[in-house]
């Protein structure tokens, strides 16, 4: 037999679907979430229907999971403390997001809340052209200095997303290599490693949601 299994993890249950391919059923499962670590109840209620409904493991033929937990601390802002280092003149790129917005003129219209807390967007010099070459090497020097400042700033964790590092990742990955050497407790999220494509405010609101949560 052949059987499809979807997973949807939620800040209070699991629910997990079932789907015989053969017999054209659904069978749907649920079980307490583990928000210490959420995959552990995918694992639990994996293990829990393959006991259930007597499946090996090798009749899977499909498996999907999706969480609200991402979703959830965002919008409540229960995720983690984070920082962000970008290239020297970027660090405003949150707030400044697209142009493309229905108030565009509003100078009286609130803004929304950044996840990052004021204070916590560093930059660092280094530059990299459109072609992926580097105009200016990163400053070492500086990197430790601003990782040691979001260290004393008591970060959980540090997004980095540099100018066109999805042509060339050089600075992004000595960034990584400092933070490690330096701040080895600290969850680092790279850019290039999640949005491997061009669009800076994309890759940087994406790295930094990436950051948010590793309670």
């Amino acid at each position: 037999m052949s059987y499809m299994i979807g997973v949807d993890v939620g800040g209070t249950f699991t629910d997990l679907s079932v789907f015989n391919a053969e017999r054209d059923s659904i069978f749907n499962y649920k079980l307490s979430s583990t928000p210490g670590d959420p995959s552990q109840a995918i694992v639990d209620g994996i293990q829990a229907v393959l006991e259930l409904l007597n499946i090996r493991a090798e009749e899977i033929a499909y498996l999907a999971h999706g969480t609200t937990v991402a979703t959830n601390a965002l919008i409540e802002k229960k995720g983690s403390r984070i920082g962000i280092i970008t290239t020297e003149g970027m660090k405003d790129l949150m707030e400044i997001g697209w142009q493309k917005r229905p108030n565009l003129y509003d100078l009286l219209r609130p803004k929304p809340v950044s996840i990052i807390p004021p204070g916590l967007k560093c930059e660092v010099p280094e530059r990299l052209l459109s072609d992926g070459s580097i105009k200016t090497p990163l400053d070492e020097a500086a990197t430790v200095k601003v990782i040691n400042y979001l260290k004393k700033q008591k970060v959980e964790g540090i997004a980095v997303c540099t100018l066109f590092s999805y042509l060339n990742p050089i600075h992004e990955n000595r960034i990584k290599e400092l933070i490690k050497e330096h701040f080895p407790e600290a969850y680092v999220s790279v850019s290039h490693e999640l949005v491997h494509e061009f669009r800076e405010y994309s890759r940087m609101s994406t790295t930094a949601l990436n950051a948010i949560w590793v309670r």
